[in-house]
């Protein structure tokens, strides 16, 4: 994620694949913009299903954010 100089980069993680630390050394090894969400009560094939219109919105304000007002 190094190599990403000066990308945004949105992570989402599920709380199942969360739990390996791997979350947490991608949030590190990011350049900002970064953001980071853990949305619980989901598992790595439903966090779409799960937040549904929230996570349209997230992923679309930090896109609009990050990558339209440059």
């Amino acid at each position: 994620l190094r190599s990403l100089d000066q990308q945004a980069v949105f992570l989402v993680y599920s709380a199942d694949s969360a739990q390996n630390g791997r979350a947490e050394e991608a949030l590190a090894a990011a350049n900002p913009p970064k953001e980071f969400w853990l949305v619980p009560g989901s598992t790595h094939g439903t966090i779409q299903q799960v937040t549904s219109e929230d996570y349209t919105a997230r992923m679309l304000a930090f896109f609009d954010e990050h990558l339209l007002h440059r």
